[in-house]
C-alpha cells in the first residue's frame, strides 16, 4: 500500500465508553493512532492530541490532493472550472468524521467580492434594527444575508462547495436556512453549547442524512478565535448517547474547526458541536449555509423573498430556494 493510500483506522480511547476513528493517509493514520495511543497513556490531553490529529491528517491530505485543492495562489481554480463530486478519500473522511474540510473554496478575489458584500450586508443590518437577527453579547446574527446581496445569494450553489452538499444529501437538496455570524471579541460565554441540528422521531439517524451545513470563515479563525467544536463520529451515535457537558474547548475528544479566510467546511447535522468562546481581540465572522431534502420545511423566517425567488434563473437555483412540488423535485444533471 503506498503512502497516500486512505485508511481510517478505529482506536479504543481510555474515556469512557468512548472510541476514536482516525482516518488519513494509510501511513499517517497508524502513525498517529500510535502517537494517540502512547501519549494518552502518558497522561497527554486526548482534545489536544485529536487536534494534532486532525492538524496533520489535513496537511498530508491537502498535500496528496486529498482535498481537491491546494494553498498555493487561486488553489481552488481547477474545482472551479470542473466541478465534482466527493472524492473517494472525502467520501471515506465524511462518512467517518461527519465533517469535511474544503481549503480554500473561495478564491482571492472571490474572497474580497464575499467579504465586501457581507459588509455592506452587515452596514444596512446595523442601520436598521427591524431587521432580523440576534443583536447579543456573545452573538451578532444576521438572518437571512441572501435577502441582502446577489453575491451572498449565489454562494448557495458555489461551484466548488454546492456539488460536495448535493453528494451528501443526494438530487432533492433545497436551502433550510442561512445566516451571517459575527461573534464579537472578548465574548464572556458561548452563544451556543453542545447540540445538534436534527433530531426526527421515528428517523434512524445513525444511517440518515437530513441536513448538511456549511460555514465560510471571512476571517481567520484559530484555537482563540472562537472556531466551532465538533465530535468526531457522533452523527453515527444512536439517541441515547446524551450530548457533552461543560465548556466546548475543553471537551474530552472534540477538535476544532480552524483555518484562514476563505476557508469552508461542511458537516452533517446530527454531528455534535458547539461555538467556542472568541477569546481573541477580533470579531470571528462567518457566513452558514443550511441545507436539507426538498419535502423538509425551510426553517420560519428564512423562506425566500418573491425578490430573491425572482433571482433564480436556472433549475438549480429555483430548486435550492424551494421552488416546485414537495415530493416531485429532483436534479437530473443540472450543474
Amino acid at each position: 500500500m503506498g503512502t497516500n493510500a486512505f485508511s481510517c483506522i478505529h482506536v479504543p480511547w481510555t474515556m469512557g465508553a468512548s472510541e476514536f476513528s482516525i482516518c488519513g493517509s494509510s501511513a499517517s493514520a497508524l502513525l498517529l493512532s500510535v502517537a494517540l495511543l502512547a501519549l494518552t497513556a502518558m497522561g497527554g490531553k486526548p482534545e489536544s492530541i485529536a487536534q494534532s490529529c486532525l492538524n496533520q491528517i489535513m496537511a498530508d491530505e491537502n498535500a496528496a490532493d486529498g482535498f481537491g485543492v491546494d494553498r498555493d495562489g487561486e488553489g481552488s481554480e481547477e474545482r472551479r472550472k470542473n466541478p465534482m463530486s466527493l472524492t473517494d478519500t472525502q467520501r471515506l473522511f465524511y462518512e467517518a468524521n461527519g465533517y469535511l474540510v474544503i481549503p480554500q473554496a473561495l478564491g482571492r478575489e472571490e474572497l474580497a467580492g464575499i467579504r465586501a458584500a457581507a459588509d455592506r450586508a452587515e452596514a444596512r443590518w446595523r442601520a436598521d434594527p427591524s431587521l432580523p437577527g440576534a443583536r447579543g453579547d456573545l452573538l451578532h446574527q444576521i438572518q437571512a444575508p441572501i435577502e441582502y446581496e446577489d453575491a451572498l445569494l449565489r454562494l448557495l450553489w458555489h461551484p466548488v462547495v454546492f456539488p460536495l452538499v448535493r453528494s451528501t444529501l443526494g438530487n432533492d437538496v433545497q436551502m433550510i436556512d442561512n445566516d451571517y455570524f459575527i461573534t464579537p471579541p472578548r465574548t464572556p460565554g458561548t452563544h451556543a453549547g453542545w447540540h445538534h441540528d436534527v433530531g426526527m422521531p421515528n428517523v434512524y439517524h445513525p444511517l440518515s442524512t437530513l441536513m448538511v451545513k456549511v460555514f465560510y470563515l471571512l476571517s481567520d479563525v484559530d484555537a482563540h478565535s472562537g472556531g466551532t467544536a465538533m465530535i468526531p463520529g457522533s452523527h453515527r451515535f444512536p439517541a441515547e448517547v446524551p450530548l457533552p457537558m461543560g465548556e466546548p474547548g475543553r471537551t474530552t475528544g472534540a477538535v476544532q474547526m480552524m483555518g484562514k479566510a476563505g476557508d469552508a467546511y461542511l458537516f452533517n447535522g446530527r454531528v455534535y458541536h458547539a461555538a467556542v468562546n472568541n477569546d481573541s481581540d477580533r470579531p470571528r465572522r462567518v457566513l452558514i449555509y443550511n441545507y436539507g431534502h426538498f419535502w423538509m420545511k425551510q426553517w420560519s423566517g428564512y423562506e425566500p423573498s418573491e425578490a430573491a425567488k425572482a433571482k433564480a434563473d436556472t433549475p438549480l437555483a429555483r430548486q435550492i430556494l424551494g421552488i416546485g412540488d414537495a415530493y416531485g423535485t429532483s436534479l437530473h444533471g443540472e450543474a
